[in-house]
């Protein structure tokens, strides 16, 4: 959480490269405590409330991570997203359009194979239907800060 603290701090004094950096080393932690399946201080893989088929997956608002990393209570689904959400939101400050777009994904087939590999207890549509409208949040992310420009017709 140290990490995530100097990241934000970073942020503030407009220092995005600093502050991405640090998200990439808690990033390269993760995978390394993911990779040791040491995930003791996660909870559950997937913790689907109501409203998250409803909100943007790049939304660092739409729940409280902070806390929930800080009360060790965040599934490893919503930490990669806060993850991928203050990468995203510090490379499309940068105006690094094509990393955000690289990086979501990244992201989506590698927690799509984690989805398959563990099994989740639902139906494949499902899992497809998700990963597919979080790769089109993610162009939707880019196009609302003026990234990507739909053509005339």
């Amino acid at each position: 959480m140290n990490q995530e603290s100097i990241a934000s701090s970073f942020e503030g004094v407009n220092l995005f490269e600093d502050a991405l950096q640090q998200y990439d080393e808690l990033e390269t932690l993760f995978y390394q405590v993911l990779k040791e399946k040491n995930l003791s201080w996660f909870g559950t893989l997937i913790t689907p409330s109501a409203e998250d088929d409803s909100l943007p997956l790049l939304s660092i608002s739409k729940k409280p991570y902070r806390d929930l990393i800080l009360a060790n209570k965040i599934s490893v689904f919503d930490f990669r997203i806060y993850l991928l959400a203050r990468q995203c939101a510090l490379l499309g400050k940068m105006g690094r359009v094509n990393d955000v777009s690289r990086k979501s994904g990244a992201f989506l087939g590698g927690f799509g194979r984690r989805l398959r590999d563990v099994e989740v207890s639902c139906a494949g549509d499902i899992t497809l239907t998700a990963l597919i409208l979080a790769r089109l949040t993610s162009r939707s992310f880019l196009w609302s800060h003026g990234h990507i420009h739909l053509p005339l017709v």
